[in-house]
């Protein structure tokens, strides 16, 4: 597969535009440092992705809508 063309996690028909492209940005840039097609791969490349969503302060409801999370994290000058 040519390198950034790899399928992310799906986030689901409810989830926001930034959350399918950080999934998709993410996934893709480890799939292309790991391209075996073993589910280990797939699995640290989905769990990175995920985190990913989770550090920029999404969060999934039950009914699999998404809320961001207030940016409390001050930045370092």
């Amino acid at each position: 597969m040519p390198i950034g063309q790899w399928t992310p996690p799906d986030a689901g028909p409810k989830a926001p535009k930034e959350v399918k492209d950080i999934l998709r940005e993410v996934y893709s840039s480890c799939r292309d440092k790991n391209p075996a097609e073993t589910n280990q791969s797939k699995s640290k490349c989905a769990r990175m992705a995920w985190g990913a969503v989770k550090n920029a302060g999404w969060r999934k409801n039950p009914d699999g809508s998404y809320y961001k999370l207030p940016s409390s994290r001050k930045t370092i000058s």
